[in-house]
């Protein structure tokens, strides 16, 4: 060094440079806090990418929050009838129709519940394999599945005029949910152990096509959704592996078009504005998006593991509470009692279902009108 001179003394004995003790201790504290201002910048510079990722996420999915709403429709949460155990349900001309029984592979009483007056009656239909599924009325039909607890069964439609029923769809295992916009309704089947094949059903003929096929229960698991004609579901993006297209078919021509959100989708629900859609497959870490045509995506609310819409607004349940996202404001509200330990069931057009597990050994199933 150049200027080891200032620094250095030299012993005529060995010819061996000694630091001087003072100005080395000096020397030494000046180079251990460049060192922690070195350190602190480059760890500022390496967490800012990480940081703003949890910021982003944060503000990308809001927490839903406790408000005071619950206070003024607590009286308006009823008790559904049921036999220890409810199923899917639908709703039309102001009724509920849904299946009860002991548990949930043996729901073979359906009933229709008028929403106004509270008044329940049983409607008899044809079930030889043990449960009655995924129930939709409309004019003088009932369509529904009649499943055994093995996976097998039957589509059923019923004439409520004469009480004949029809068979219109055989499932040798992996009998499905369906989703039903009359005069169609849509169920994704699992075909063979790696197989799902999402098919379009017309509940006047019987006749069926299938409209897609995906390999894995990634996207065969993803529920389809139908409304006003229109189907849309969730599949791969050939282009993107990690994220997902919505793919949309027309029902009356049978026209394509599909929609990327850039991001991974599931169970997507078509409403009047747009599509809602999980970012995850029914965990924890999943968060609730609204989609629009142009594949924009608006996050609403994290930890949504499962979800309805209902009365123009996204319902769903976290930590033990239901919650309703306001039209207008946006705001997320608690419908049911927090710490509670309630789980979101179904959505109808105004009607939202949950379990109320408050009590382990005897839990209860709520329902709420919503305005």
């Amino acid at each position: 060094m150049k200027r080891a001179d200032k620094h250095l003394k030299y012993s005529s004995a060995s010819h061996r440079p000694q630091l001087d003790e003072a100005r080395y201790g000096s020397l030494v504290k000046l180079l251990i806090l460049l060192g922690v201002v070195v350190l602190a910048v480059l760890g500022i510079v390496l967490a800012a990418p990480t940081l703003a990722g949890f910021l982003k996420e944060r503000a990308e999915a809001p927490a839903p929050e406790q408000a005071e709403e619950p206070a003024s429709w607590a009286d308006q949460i009823r008790t559904l009838p049921n036999d220890g155990w409810v199923g899917e349900a639908s709703e039309w001309a102001g009724c509920l129709l849904y299946a009860s029984g002991p548990s949930a592979d043996s729901l073979s009483r359906l009933i229709r519940l008028n929403l106004e007056s509270g008044e329940a009656e049983t409607v008899p239909v044809p079930v030889t394999n043990g449960s009655v599924r995924c129930p939709y009325e409309h004019g003088d039909w009932i369509l529904y599945g009649d499943y055994g607890s093995d996976g097998s069964g039957v589509i059923r439609l019923l004439d409520k005029k004469t009480g004949s029923d029809s068979e219109l769809y055989t499932f040798a295992e992996g009998a499905p949910l369906l989703f039903c916009s009359f005069p169609y309704a849509v169920f994704t089947a699992r075909t063979d152990p790696e197989t799902y094949t999402l098919t379009i059903l017309d509940v006047r003929n019987g006749n069926s096509v299938a409209a897609a096929c995906f390999s894995g229960p990634e996207y065969g698991a993803s529920n389809p959704s139908i409304l006003n004609g229109q189907l849309v579901y969730a599949n791969l993006d050939p282009d993107n592996p990690d994220q997902s297209l919505l793919r949309w078919i027309s029902l009356s021509d049978g026209t394509r078009a599909d929609t990327a959100p850039g991001m991974f989708v599931h169970d997507p629900i078509l409403t009047e504005s747009g599509v809602l859609a999980i970012s995850g497959l029914h965990s924890p870490g999943s968060a609730l998006y609204r989609i629009a045509p142009d594949g924009t995506a608006e996050p609403l609310a994290r930890s949504v593991v499962r979800y309805g819409y209902s009365c123009g607004t996204p319902v769903f349940s976290a930590n033990g509470t239901v919650f309703r996202i306001e039209g207008g404001s946006g705001r997320t509200v608690a419908l049911s009692e927090t710490g509670s330990l309630c789980e979101f069931l179904g959505a109808t057009n105004s009607c939202v279902i949950w379990e109320d597990r408050s009590d382990p050994e005897r839990p209860a199933f709520r329902y709420l009108v919503l305005n």
